[in-house]
């Protein structure tokens, strides 16, 4: 795991198993969130990616998606355009 950036509104990071697991925090699966706010009990814990440099409106909504068990969205909502740039 790259941990070096902080978890701040708009950031884009990468999940992992589970310390009791994965005790060395080594990259080992393929789901990423976003952060809808600051979140630094999570810095040093996963690794960010990238940030949203426009559209954090978009996040935003997406935020306040109706959701049911497992937090999963009762109406799962569609991305229908991304675009990724490297800086």
């Amino acid at each position: 795991a790259e941990i070096k950036h902080k978890h701040e509104k708009g950031c884009l990071a990468m999940a992992r198993k589970p310390d009791q697991v994965n005790p060395n925090k080594a990259s080992s699966g393929s789901q990423f969130y976003f952060c809808l706010q600051d979140l630094p009990d999570l810095d040093g814990e996963y690794t960010v990616i990238g940030k949203i440099v426009e559209g954090l409106e978009v996040m935003e909504k997406l935020g306040e998606v109706k959701t049911g068990k497992k937090d999963r969205p009762l109406e799962p909502p569609v991305m229908e355009t991304v675009t990724v740039t490297a800086r």
